[in-house]
Formats: structure tokens, C-alpha cells, sequence
């Protein structure tokens, strides 16, 4: 997902516990990119979802599903 103007709010949600908890967040760079990271606390598959908003708008994609095997 990339964005046409800088500043939009990007923030990388885990399923926990049948609520969405933000894990990572960042902010749009000047051309649009950002990125995110999060380091998983358990092994097992956790489901995810990235979120943006800006002053216009909010995005949110489909859910996606990671199976995580080991730990770091």
C-alpha cells in the first residue's frame, strides 16, 4: 500500500483476544512509504491488519494471516 502524500498515520494491528491492538505504527514519508515492524512475543499464527488514516480518509486492508515458528 502506498500513499500519495506524506503525513498519513500507518499503524500494522494484531488480533488479541478479539480486539484489534495497535503493534506498530509509522508515518508516511514525503513520496508516500513507510514501513513497519513487530517482533512476536509467542510462537503460533496471529492475524493482522494494517490501518491509515489521514485528515481525509482511513484505509484498512483485509486481515492476513502469519504463522510465526521462531522466536528471535
Amino acid at each position: 500500500m502506498l500513499f500519495r502524500s506524506s503525513g498519513v498515520s500507518v499503524k500494522l494491528q494484531v488480533l488479541q483476544n478479539s480486539q484489534w491492538v495497535t503493534v506498530a505504527t509509522d508515518t508516511t514519508g514525503t513520496k508516500g512509504s513507510w514501513s513497519l515492524r513487530w517482533a512476536s512475543i509467542r510462537t503460533g499464527t496471529h492475524k493482522f491488519r494494517v490501518v491509515a488514516a489521514s485528515a481525509v480518509n482511513t484505509v484498512s486492508t483485509g486481515t492476513k494471516n502469519l504463522k510465526v515458528t521462531k522466536l528471535l
